[in-house]
């Protein structure tokens, strides 16, 4: 059974990987997204049947995924603007 403390602290980890993801700190949100998930499948493991570990391993998942998309789009977009002043310095 997971203890409101713990649950508690879960929380606070999601509203962290908030927190950094407003501020585009993708590498800390989305390593902090991989801590909580881990968390919760190792706790629903042990307690399959707990509403409150399944709502917030699937919350937990779901931004982990939506976190990881967003930021491999800024790497990309990154990627495009050297290689396109690269492109720009061969040419001149």
């Amino acid at each position: 059974m997971l203890s409101e403390d713990e649950l508690s602290r879960w929380r606070i980890m999601l509203a962290q990987v908030e927190r950094f993801a407003a501020r585009e700190n993708y590498i800390d949100a989305v390593a902090r997204a991989r801590i909580l998930v881990g968390l919760c499948r190792q706790a629903a493991e042990k307690a399959p049947d707990d509403p409150r570990v399944a709502g917030l391993l699937a919350t937990a998942s779901a931004r982990l995924e939506q976190l990881e998309a967003e930021f491999l789009e800024r790497n990309r977009a990154i990627r495009e603007r050297r290689l396109s002043g690269l492109r720009e310095n061969v040419e001149s």
